[in-house]
């Protein structure tokens, strides 16, 4: 790796990079339902595609790609693929995602984010009524197509708020990064 590159990523503030990766890695997984095999966690498939830039197995062409955080992302979105994809991974997967947000062995200091990440998109969605029910019905595991079934909604109205539930997490994450990045 050339000393360029050594010197960008040391520069990075890694607290908050691990902590946005984690959430994204959470998020995504929620939305693609996919359950982590092999009693992975999302802090460990967002530890692993740091470590995978660090060594160079991923290179992170910084020119091409100045944000670290979206080469991070997808990095991570291709350790889940090839984790799921390996033997063995249904036979030895977890319970899945428990709360939507994080797998079922949790840590106290995980667990508290998603708190604070669920009790945060709740605020920011309040005065939308579909999609608060929305949000609730995917935290009750129910696909869109069930949503709109169950709700008498148009699956093209349910899809337009899981959308905009999406960029609403997005901009909470990046909202509670940047206060645990100054704290």
């Amino acid at each position: 790796m050339n000393e360029g590159l050594l010197k960008i990523l040391d520069a990075q503030d890694w607290d908050g990079i691990i902590i946005r990766l984690t959430a994204y890695v959470v998020q995504y997984c929620k939305w693609k339902r996919y359950r982590l095999p092999k009693g992975l966690e999302a802090e460990d498939i967002a530890l692993s595609a740091i470590e995978k830039t660090w060594n160079g197995k991923r290179a992170w062409d910084y020119e091409k790609e100045p944000d670290l955080l979206n080469h991070l992302q997808t990095v991570a979105n291709s350790i889940i693929i090839n984790e799921l994809k390996s033997p063995g991974a249904g036979e030895t997967s977890t319970d899945g995602i428990a709360d939507r947000y994080h797998t079922v062995e949790n840590t106290q200091d995980e667990e508290m984010y998603s708190k604070q990440l669920d009790e945060e998109v709740a605020a920011a969605m309040r005065g939308d009524p579909t999609l608060c029910l929305v949000y609730k019905a995917l935290k009750d595991g129910l696909f869109p197509r069930e949503i709109a079934e169950e709700y008498a909604i148009e699956i093209s109205k349910v899809q337009a708020a899981q959308k905009r539930l999406r960029r609403l997490a997005d901009k909470v994450i990046d909202q509670l990064s940047e206060v645990n990045y100054h704290e």
